[in-house]
């Protein structure tokens, strides 16, 4: 039963619980500005990088070398295409561009870089915050509600977790966006934002996304029952805005998909999908993976914080439910208020319960491509759980509809489970009674409020308890982390002895060549592999989530790695591993550092001379050094290939280009290899080896005249037919030009490019261009042209007189959607 039965004390109690409107803005987005300020106040003032050394690793080893990366090429070489600075080459197309708080960051440029991480993820836990109160004032909601409710979700456990390893962050951001568009549409008819926000969501994931918004669009139209324009007619509108959307962002979509599609982990041997979709339908999870999924919902700390979390999975992929104590303490009351679609509520918020317990529906929301919650169902559960509780906030002070009991046998239910005994993972005590305090005094706060003729202390007292919890929660996650310093920054990390190396290098040989290294510059507790990227040299490492499929197809077809091994296609480690093979894609030089307390790197001196030393690092020269485009005049088909030993693929490779079987017709006048399985000899002959090496590179080699990351250009004198062997990944994106004629190229050694040279002396020119940019131009030069087209028809009806604002603060949309009114 409601608390309160009398109208008109309830009335009186309603006028007196309102916040102000005037005051609803000012209050919240100081609230939102101060909260995040007192998060990232350490990284605000520089005294800290947001740069995890902990289980947040891939900051360090992935996110911030590509930034670094982009940031230099868009300053010497313009807007990104192929960069040989990934792996063996790799095109990069958009390369953040997509992300408009990246252009912050590449504004400041690689060597300041850094210092802007903390103040963009502050500016994102802002804009969501104020994006959030938006849609919150879209839907009507009570100014209290509204106030308790924004910050509720901008400072959400995923997105506070998103802040710490970026990219996740901004989807986050774009989820705001895309809720008040939708909210516009639905309750204003101004449909403009619509197509923008779903352009944007075009760098996230749109089937998370999509998936999420046709439900909640669906419980929104149930909610609003609308006569006119009827139900089917708002969500064929929405669709086909977000299809507009998606036209619009053709540009950068395009690129981003076609780059995933031919990933390894998504169209090749290591997709986990197989594996995910054999899963049994209706296997339960072990009961780690529950308790986890339980306490995780009281906050992201709960079972340890970074890579102290000793829950199911790890820090970053476990669920993150967190969406506030008062969410999980209001959540009941929704479906105890009269007046709501509450089966309608039972339904969505089970079809996430339903996920969550059986794992086979949880993969398949994610289309099977991971064992993991992130951004998916993580998002999903916590935004459902809190729009609930914001729904059943604002009817509490709309209409004081507080259901006392309830209230009181949710505290004790969530009090049994904080302190529950036998629970497996065990959360931390301390947390736990800090966290069951925490809830008593909102449970009390509420009861008071609820009783009180002038409520309004109460709940400035309940939005202050509330802004206290959410602001420690989030502290505690960002800041009890392990993380770059400043003085970290400057002194150490990719700042270490090797940048020192490689300007002596560069002075001493400005060609063209790779580097290896036997150790990383990253201070993460993960082996970093990105090195190349931040410091600025060739190198064969890659690690992506999204790696090129050919690198990893010459990888395998070397025996360097099992493309099975989803993980292995991801922190893809080169040929670093393999010296013999180093030389022939172009690696001339070696680093090496001594470890203090380890043994020495062996580094076998028949293969590698000693140049000079500098500090802990050593840098050595490769005497089997090959150069960027030898020729070869004989072949070995792939078929033969496959069945050598290691070693004996790696003396082929130095006598013939391994071809495709399906090429062999296009080598007419070229002589065949064949080679015995087995070496004669257990170990490698190194002098035949070298002398091999030195033969190939001395041969006919390409007399390279301009070098760029988009283009090629030089020349070859072939005594007869030949293959110029370019040790790079064979990518659809660059286009061969001999003599002035467009050649096709062919793959060679399992995964790189060839071009087959008849005899003579020939001019040959290479050059990228990203694949689909040219298509998705067009699209989004047509998206917006249609866009456009919407918006000046709609534009002359703008000025049309609308009815006035309802009671509850929404305007009668579908007199506002018949004015067709754009933004």
């Amino acid at each position: 039963m409601p608390l309160n039965q009398d109208t008109a004390a309830a009335a009186r109690d309603v006028r007196a619980m309102d916040l102000p409107e005037r005051w609803a803005f000012p209050v919240t987005a100081l609230l939102v500005i101060a909260l995040s300020s007192a998060i990232f106040w350490d990284f605000l003032t520089f005294q800290k990088i947001l740069l995890y050394k902990d289980i947040g690793s891939d900051t360090l080893n992935g996110a911030y070398p590509q930034l670094i990366q982009a940031a230099r090429y868009l300053n010497d070489t313009g807007l990104p295409g192929w960069s040989f600075h990934h792996g063996l080459g790799q095109g990069i197309f958009p390369a953040g561009l997509e992300n408009p708080f990246n252009w912050i960051l590449y504004s400041l440029g690689p060597e300041r870089l850094a210092y802007g991480l903390g103040w963009v993820e502050w500016s994102k836990l802002v804009v969501a915050g104020l994006f959030f109160y938006a849609y919150l004032h879209c839907l009507g909601i009570s100014p209290w509600a509204r106030s308790i409710g924004t910050l509720l979700l901008a400072f959400s456990g995923l997105f506070l977790l998103g802040t710490t390893w970026w990219a996740y962050s901004y989807t986050l951001v774009l989820a705001a966006l895309a809720l008040w568009s939708i909210e516009r549409y639905l309750n204003k008819g101004k449909w403009g934002m619509v197509p923008l926000a779903t352009a944007l969501l075009a760098g996230a994931n749109y089937w998370f996304y999509g998936l999420f918004f046709a439900t909640y669009v669906l419980v929104r139209l149930v909610e609003q029952r609308p006569a006119s324009p009827s139900p089917l007619h708002r969500a064929a509108v929405l669709a086909g805005l977000a299809l507009l959307g998606v036209l619009i962002s053709s540009a950068w979509f395009l690129p981003i998909a076609t780059q995933m599609i031919d990933a390894p982990r998504v169209s090749g041997d290591s997709s986990l999908a197989r594996q995910l979709f054999a899963y049994p339908l209706f296997q339960l999870e072990e009961g780690r993976h529950y308790w986890t999924a339980v306490y995780r919902a009281f906050s992201n700390n709960l079972l340890g914080t970074g890579s102290a979390f000793n829950g199911w999975g790890n820090y970053l992929e476990a669920p993150a439910f967190y969406g506030g104590l008062l969410s999980l303490l209001l959540l009941p009351q929704v479906f105890a208020q009269r007046g709501k679609p509450r089966p309608t509520y039972m339904i969505w918020l089970g079809v996430w319960v339903f996920a969550v317990a059986f794992p086979w529906f949880r993969y398949a929301l994610s289309l099977f491509s991971g064992d993991y919650y992130r951004t998916g169902l993580s998002f999903y559960f916590a935004f459902t759980v809190s729009y609930l509780a914001i729904r059943a906030l604002d009817s509490i002070f709309r209409q004081s509809l507080l259901s006392a009991w309830l209230l009181i046998l949710t505290l004790i239910g969530l009090l049994s489970l904080l302190l529950w005994p036998f629970a497996e993972p065990k959360p931390e005590f301390s947390l736990s009674v800090v966290l069951g305090i925490l809830l008593v005094v909102q449970t009390a706060l509420l009861l008071l409020a609820a009783r009180s003729p002038r409520p309004g202390l109460w709940l400035a007292a309940l939005l202050a308890v509330v802004c206290v919890e959410l602001g420690y929660q989030g502290y505690v996650g960002v800041n009890h982390r392990d993380v770059v310093s400043s003085e970290e920054l400057v002194r150490s990390g990719y700042n270490d002895e090797t940048p020192e190396a490689l300007d002596d290098l560069r002075h001493r040989d400005d060609g063209l060549y790779r580097i290896e290294k036997t150790y990383s510059s990253s201070p993460a507790m993960h082996f970093g592999i990105n090195d190349a990227l931040v410091q600025d040299y060739y190198s064969s490492p890659s690690y992506s989530s999204f790696n090129h499929g050919n690198y990893i197809r010459f990888l395998a077809a070397v025996a360097v790695l099992d493309p099975a091994v989803e993980a292995s296609t991801r922190w893809a480690k080169g040929v670093t591993s393999r010296p013999l093979l180093q030389g022939l894609l172009g690696t001339k030089y070696l680093l090496v550092r001594d470890s203090p307390g380890s043994a020495p790197i062996h580094v076998p001196k028949d293969l590698f001379t000693k140049v000079k030393r500098f500090d802990s690092v050593t840098l050595y020269q490769n005497r089997a050094y090959v150069p960027f485009g030898a020729t070869y005049d004989s072949f070995m088909l792939r078929s033969d290939f496959d069945r050598l030993s290691v070693n004996m693929k790696t003396l082929a490779m130095l006598r013939a280009a391994v071809v495709e079987d399906d090429d062999a017709d296009a080598l007419q006048g070229m002589s065949q290899l064949t080679m015995p399985t087995e070496p004669s000899k257990p170990t490698p002959d190194m002098e035949g080896y070298l002398a091999r090496a030195r033969r190939l590179a001395e041969n006919n080699v390409f007399a390279i005249s301009e070098f760029s990351a988009n283009r090629i250009y030089g020349t070859v004198s072939a005594p007869e037919p030949r293959i110029l062997f370019l040790p790079m990944p064979l990518d659809s994106g660059w286009s061969a030009r001999v003599d002035g004629v467009r050649r096709q190229m062919i793959m060679l050694h399992g995964g790189l490019t060839g071009l087959v040279l008849e005899a003579g002396a020939h001019r040959v020119e290479l050059a990228y261009r990203t694949p689909t940019l040219l298509i998705g131009l067009l699209g989004t030069g047509a998206g917006i042209v249609i866009y456009l087209v919407l918006v000046m028809r709609a534009t002359p009806w703008a000025g049309r007189a609308r009815p006035a604002a309802e009671s509850d603060g929404h305007d009668d949309a579908g007199s506002a959607m018949r004015t067709g009114e754009a933004t």
